[in-house]
């Protein structure tokens, strides 16, 4: 049986996040989430249960994702304006058309990993309009195309005070709820697994195209002492938009 996990509070804000490198919370993760599980949608449906984690609360007023109505075909081509295919200059004024930013808002830097050009900007209530804190939107470019590829989006409580606990599961749930209305096709979709080190799959799908989307919390678990059950500090929330995650543009060990 699923032991119930309790949550904690947010760490100390850290200064300078917007220029910092591509990684964090954000690398071992995605890779977790987007490369290493398109596959695994049965696995996912079959994990233990984490519905007393969070409670579903509604659909996002501004939400991160392309079709708004109910029960439409989900199409996961991009993220706003920006669309799969895109080269730098066409993702540049995409931002500009739908966050309003540019020249220095926008900062350039390659994975070192992986070796892909990304775009970040900091955006403010990005999906609920009002309780989410500031959120990283990290636009990957493929390692050989230079077309857009990905689309990563990070909470993280060590970046912004207002990013607490509390609102990375509020935020998470009006996000997960937005996509289970969503119709993806048969098998192609999961929810609410917990992976081996505690983190939280709330959602994962793929359309019809092969793009996914995952969508999952993560965050130290420990047993403080004397408690008699574990406890999760949420720590960052991560939602991310994949083209082709059976074959991501990526540098891999021996290409030249």
């Amino acid at each position: 049986m699923t032991s119930r996990r309790a949550f904690t509070p947010d760490t100390p804000f850290r200064h300078g996040w917007t220029h910092r490198p591509y990684r964090r919370a954000g690398a071992g993760l995605l890779a977790l989430a987007l490369y290493a599980l398109p596959l695994s949608f049965a696995g996912l449906a079959a994990s233990a249960r984490a519905e007393d984690m969070f409670a579903t609360v509604g659909s996002p007023s501004n939400p991160a994702v392309v079709s708004p109505q109910p029960g439409a075909a989900a199409r996961l081509i991009g993220f706003r304006s920006a669309r799969f295919g895109m080269n730098e200059d066409g993702v540049r004024q995409a931002i500009s058309t739908d966050f309003g930013l540019d020249g220095h808002a926008i900062h350039a830097s390659i994975n070192p990993e992986q070796r892909t050009p990304v775009l970040t900007i900091v955006v403010q209530h990005l999906a609920s309009g009002k309780s989410d804190g500031r959120a990283a939107v990290h636009y990957v470019f493929g390692y050989r195309s230079h077309l857009l590829s990905a689309v990563h989006v990070t909470w993280e409580t060590a970046d912004d005070p207002a990013n607490t606990a509390s609102t990375l599961l509020e935020t998470g749930s009006l996000l997960q709820a937005y996509f289970e209305q969503l119709s993806f096709p048969a098998g192609r979709s999961a929810t609410n697994a917990i992976m081996a080190d505690g983190s939280v799959i709330l959602f994962r799908g793929m359309d019809q195209q092969g793009h996914t989307v995952a969508l999952f919390i993560t965050g130290q678990v420990g047993r403080p002492e004397g408690a008699q059950v574990e406890r999760m500090t949420p720590s960052a929330l991560i939602l991310a938009y994949t083209e082709n995650p059976e074959r991501p543009d990526i540098f891999h060990p021996g290409q030249p």
